[in-house]
């Protein structure tokens, strides 16, 4: 059995992420177990506070998703620290078996006036060039919100948290993340 740990903000918190990612990498013969390390409202600052609990649980594949309070402008992180944070996690956790989900679209007509896509935008570009030549993958989830035919049917109406067709999305590319990995 494979042991995977999800490590980030408050869109990892939702149950049905776990329930999806089993789900999927079943389907695909894969044996894992998912625990959940995300503490709403955290960025990658506070993450690291807590990384030991990640490390105790020595996991076969991790999954970092930290980026949209890191992205919000009241949270005073920018994208080098950002990307210095991540990759503090990554070094600590093993590059080989970590992957980064980079920082999600937003709604911003529905979200605070603190977060916006252009924003998000240098995050992500930030995240990508920090990791290209690195064995850590990055997971484009930004990009691919972007590629559906209406982004914002992907997030709830507080512009960013996600809707279950979001965790859908959000789970098809972990799920083939892992799925590369182990094969």
């Amino acid at each position: 059995m494979k042991k995977i740990s999800i490590f980030g903000d408050s869109i990892s918190t939702e149950p049905i992420l776990k329930c999806l990612v089993e789900k999927k990498l079943s389907d695909k013969s894969i044996d894992a177990k998912v625990d959940i390390f995300a503490v709403p409202g955290e960025s990658s600052k506070d993450g690291l506070k807590r990384l030991y609990q990640v490390v105790q649980g020595a996991y076969d594949y991790n999954i970092v998703f930290f980026g949209a309070n890191d992205a919000a402008l009241h949270y005073n992180v920018s994208p080098s620290e950002f990307v210095e944070n991540l990759q503090r996690i990554a070094s600590t956790l093993g590059q080989d078996k970590t992957s980064i989900v980079t920082v999600p679209y937003l709604n911003e007509k529905l979200t605070s006036k603190y977060r916006s896509n252009e924003q998000v935008a240098k995050y992500v570009e930030a995240e990508i060039n920090a990791f290209k030549d690195s064995p850590v993958n990055i997971i484009d989830l930004n990009k691919a919100m972007w590629q559906t035919k209406n982004p914002n049917k992907l997030i709830i109406d507080d512009g960013l948290h996600f809707t279950e067709a979001g965790y859908q999305l959000l789970s098809d590319l972990i799920t083939e993340n892992i799925r590369k990995k182990v094969e």
